[in-house]
């Protein structure tokens, strides 16, 4: 029901989330939370709805989240043209908006977020509102551990997992850890699946 998925640029995080929506696809509904506009090419072989920042702030974020939940249609929501502020709430209101839905809605959706470290990030970034990212947070973690009841399954993708949210990261009960040069990373990493060091 949560899935983490933690490796560096490169290791094939975007392409294990594209693997998981392709073989999912057409037996759950999808949620992609696309920070750089990678997924926007699924609407190529796939029947998805691939949503701009522009048309997501015009639509009205919470709005989205309910509308998507009752009417079970899969979406890429690419936020590449939205600043970090603007990116960062749109998540926390999207995850916040799923979990908030009427239990008549409440049925299977997977949610697939890239870059979780830019949504959730575990310290203050400078670049957004201390309150924004705190809201963000707060919703991302609650979906991750309250979603689950609501049909609710999150799947998060982060390079620096060190640099992510401890709230999100620990809230995860299936972890792929892949390549991870940086000694942050790699005792974060260990935290999270259980490990001390020297074993």
């Amino acid at each position: 029901g949560r899935l983490l998925i933690q490796g560096n640029s490169g290791a094939g995080k975007s392409m294990l989330l594209r693997r998981v929506f392709e073989q999912s696809w057409g037996k759950v509904q999808q949620i992609v939370i696309d920070p750089d506009g990678e997924f926007s090419t699924l609407s190529e072989k796939f029947d998805v709805a691939v949503l701009s920042a522009s048309e997501l702030l015009r639509i009205g974020r919470r709005t989205l989240a309910g509308h998507m939940r009752e009417h079970r249609y899969s979406a890429v929501l690419d936020l590449s043209d939205a600043t970090s502020e603007d990116r960062m709430a749109f998540a926390g209101e999207l995850a916040a908006g799923l979990i908030d839905a009427p239990p008549e809605h409440w049925q299977p959706v997977l949610v697939l977020m890239d870059e979780a470290q830019t949504f959730a990030p575990h310290f203050d970034t400078g670049d957004v509102d201390t309150e924004t990212r705190k809201r963000a947070t707060s919703s991302i973690a609650d979906m991750m551990g309250r979603g689950r009841k609501r049909g609710v399954a999150g799947i998060i993708a982060t390079q620096r997992l060190a640099e992510t949210s401890k709230a999100v990261a620990f809230k995860a009960t299936s972890i792929i850890v892949g390549r991870t040069i940086f000694d942050r990373d790699l005792e974060r990493a260990g935290d999270v699946l259980g490990f001390t060091a020297g074993h």
